[in-house]
């Protein structure tokens, strides 16, 4: 800014902060942005956990249904003989 005036200089500086509050504007609309796909992704994965704890209930209850068939199957067999 050498040889510049105090008035060019102003206006430069102006122009500065002018771009400056662009370019941060910018930075927090994609702050906000990826904010948006963090909480998406989380919501996703938390649905995906409730999802698998539904499944693994569902196979729990098979197994112990499973095992009482077995059970009964036995002692039907053990009494029968």
């Amino acid at each position: 800014m050498k040889g510049l005036n105090v008035t060019d200089k102003a206006a430069a500086l102006a122009n500065l902060n002018k771009q400056a509050r662009v370019v941060n504007a910018f930075i927090a609309r994609m702050a906000g942005i990826d904010a948006q796909i963090a909480a998406e992704a989380a919501r996703r994965a938390d649905i995906a956990a409730e999802e698998a704890h539904i499944k693994a209930e569902d196979a729990f209850r098979a197994v112990q249904e499973a095992k009482q068939r077995l059970s009964e199957l036995v002692e039907s067999g053990v009494s029968n003989s």
